[in-house]
């Protein structure tokens, strides 16, 4: 029997106390696992690399002795491929890599090739052996990885998911976003660059308004597709890594939704954690929303669609550059919590605003062979209500919190949940 547990973004810029109340009951609770997985959402380094001219939101970036904290909680498997992976370009990946090196850990998701951030990395248990594969699909395309060619060398980068969106309109509405390029040139010279070859012509059926495809139908609306190249790359990956290793589970950051609300993963995220799942993983774990999804058992495995946070210090980070200031239209001497302070007064729901965003649950579950056999879930919740440097950081909390919650987005899989004394328990 195989044991995993699992959390969601652990988006960490300083030090926990490990004296803190909940400490030792999560720490307990995460230690259940052989396989104990966590999202590391944060740049590893001291400050000495330059920040790269675009970031996940905000410039993280924490000292390296962090992951002293994430160890003591017993995690010993670590996803870094995030929408903040690249925050300090090259060398700020480099160091992250250096760090989880130094601390003789199992990471993967980004890397020095495409090669090594999509490769699966393995540890070993008493009770067997198991894999896993980091994604992500919400990045800056310079954040890529990429494969060397020739005597090019490889470019540094994350492991990415890419996608694609079509909306859907009616004949009427596609004849008017026709006249309305005609009249502003909403596509510039793209049709010169087209016939010169250079700009790609849109998927056959669409029509591109300004780099969005329209496709016509009888029902507006939108969908999305997962990109076969970076799907086949991770289904390859999932079939070889099973060749000697007992279990392969995969893990993908993404901050797509179907509409507008955090709660719906993206149609092609559904897609892509049910081929996963086909290709033989033994499960999907989702983060990137900083809220949870919902789960879902497909053919006897688990999808948790969103973990939401685990560690959530967004609003903390030590510096950042000044790139930030002049983004927001700062005066160039405030200071970074200055000017975090005066972002989020613009605001009227920031992610520090709401309490959804400090609530979350750990994932405890068993596999016998192919099985799925048992599914727990510790609630946990953040401090939204504490004092800044008690804020973000992880305790137990009771199940009613958040049962009726996970309840409505889990309903569209047609997952059920009981409460079984301090935890929640799926039924399978």
């Amino acid at each position: 029997m195989m044991k995993f547990t699992a959390s969601g973004d652990a988006l960490i810029q300083y030090r926990i106390p490990t004296n803190h109340s909940g400490f030792k009951s999560i720490g307990d609770f995460i230690k259940q696992g052989d396989a104990r997985i966590t999202n590391l959402e944060t740049v590893l380094s001291k400050f000495e690399y330059f920040a790269s001219s675009y970031c996940g939101g905000a410039w993280l970036n924490a000292n390296p002795d962090v992951l002293d904290d994430l160890i003591s909680y017993g995690f010993n498997m670590f996803a870094w491929a995030n929408n903040h992976t690249m925050d300090y370009s090259y060398d700020g990946l480099s160091s992250t890599k250096r760090a989880l090196d130094d601390k003789h850990l199992a990471h993967a998701g980004a890397g020095l090739s495409l090669f090594e951030a999509s490769q699966p990395t393995s540890i070993n248990t008493e009770a067997g052996r198991v894999a896993f594969i980091s994604q992500c699909s919400s990045f800056v395309d310079a954040a890529r990885a990429g494969n060397p060619n020739g005597s090019i060398p490889a470019r540094p980068g994350l492991n990415p998911l890419r996608f694609s969106i079509e909306r859907i309109v009616t004949s009427e509405q596609l004849n008017v976003l026709k006249e309305i390029a005609e009249l502003t040139y909403v596509n510039g010279r793209k049709p010169i660059s087209r016939a010169q070859g250079y700009t790609l012509l849109p998927p056959e059926g669409c029509y591109d308004f300004g780099g969005i495809n329209f496709r016509e139908g009888k029902v507006p609306g939108r969908i999305s597709k997962v990109n076969e190249i970076d799907m086949n790359r991770t289904e390859e990956g999932i079939k070889s890594a099973l060749l000697n290793n007992e279990y392969v589970v995969v893990c993908f950051h993404s901050h797509e939704d179907k509409a507008c609300l955090d709660t719906e993963p993206d149609y092609f995220i559904e897609e892509f954690s049910h081929r996963c799942i086909d290709a033989g993983a033994a499960a999907v774990i989702g983060t990137g929303t900083h809220q949870v999804r919902g789960i879902e058992i497909y053919n006897g495995k688990p999808i948790f669609f969103s973990l939401g946070n685990f560690i959530f210090q967004s609003d903390s980070p030590a510096q950042m550059p000044a790139d930030f200031n002049e983004k927001y239209g700062f005066p160039k001497n405030l200071s970074t919590q200055e000017s975090i302070k005066m972002r989020n007064e613009r605001g009227t729901g920031g992610l520090h605003g709401s309490p959804i965003y400090f609530r979350s649950i750990l994932p405890y579950w068993e596999m016998e062979g192919d099985q799925l056999t048992k599914l727990l879930l510790m609630p946990i919740e953040l401090g939204f209500h504490e004092s800044h440097g008690k804020q973000g950081i992880p305790n137990p909390t009771q199940p009613q919190d958040i049962i009726d919650y996970m309840r409505e987005v889990s309903a569209p899989f047609g997952t059920t949940f009981r409460i079984n004394g301090d935890l929640i328990e799926v039924s399978l």
